[in-house]
């Protein structure tokens, strides 16, 4: 599961991967294996079977998990909290990378060990204003691309965009393969000599079409928000690619999870503009 929001309320029988800006599991919520997580901020008090493993910024667990808990937060204790609640029942261990001590409950129950690993005294993160400074470079370096994609390829652009909420899980998942199958496309190519020259272009396009696949996202994404709050359906591209060029860019620089969410929003382009490809 991939959104800005995930709310978990009923039964999965087995796994459960949510990314999102914001990850909850109710009380009733029940998975029967393992969960991996990435969010900004997560409330977890439903039952796992299995493990817990992700990351995040601020998480508060309230969880019976049947395993073993792997979580990491972050360095400084002003962006992060991390809290085990009267209710967490935790049948491994807990371990986690954090800058700080978890606020755990006297009367949360932890079957293994609590561990805590410290962050390297290499592992210097930028600056606020270096980290804002690339911030606003990919805004407006991304903006500029989608200003062209827009103007060229409009009606394409809004097929792809169409596939990629038609078909959400054909998309990401057909992004997915093409990640794993194309270096071994490339290679194959390049070691049979005569085929270098289209080795090499099809790795030009690939990179290409890995740049652009976020800007993409971005405008199905402006899209899907215009659409549903301005109750109009615009026919300019312009506004929902400013838009969601702005989000997708300050999500993929969310701490801890950003990359992860910036992978699926371009395996999720990437999927849909393969997918157009074949339907025409």
């Amino acid at each position: 599961m991939a959104a800005s929001t995930v709310n978990i309320n009923g039964e999965i029988g087995q796994n459960a991967n949510a990314f999102a800006a914001s990850v909850s599991a109710s009380e009733k919520s029940k998975i029967g294996w393992d969960m991996f997580m990435g969010a900004a901020g997560a409330n977890l008090s439903g039952e796992i079977g299995g493990d817990l493993h992700g990351g995040g910024a601020n998480i508060s667990l309230n969880s019976k998990v049947g395993k073993n808990v792997n979580l990491a937060l972050g360095e400084k204790s002003k962006d992060t909290s991390f809290t085990i609640g009267d209710k967490a029942q935790i049948g491994g261990n807990l371990t986690y990378r954090s800058g700080e001590n978890a606020e755990i409950s006297s009367q949360a129950k932890i079957a293994g060990e609590t561990i805590r690993k410290e962050f390297k005294a290499g592992m210097k993160k930028s600056g606020p204003a270096a980290r804002a400074g690339m911030i606003v470079f990919s805004i407006f370096s991304s903006l500029i691309i989608g200003l062209v994609l827009v103007s060229v390829f409009r009606k394409k652009i809004i097929v792809v965009t169409d596939i990629m909420l038609d078909k959400i899980a054909a998309s990401i998942g057909v992004g997915f393969l093409a990640l794993i199958l194309a270096p071994f496309v490339f290679v194959i190519l390049a070691i049979t000599i005569i085929g270098l020259p289209l080795s090499l272009i099809l790795l030009a396009f690939w990179i290409i079409a890995l740049y652009v696949s976020k800007i993409i996202t971005g405008i199905f994404l402006g899209r899907v928000l215009i659409e549903k709050y301005w109750a109009v359906k615009k026919e300019s591209l312009i506004w929902p690619m400013i838009i969601g060029v702005i989000v997708t860019s300050l999500v993929c620089f969310i701490p801890f999870i950003g990359w992860l969410l910036g992978l699926i929003a371009a395996l999720w382009a990437v999927g849909g503009m393969i997918l157009a490809c074949k339907k025409s």
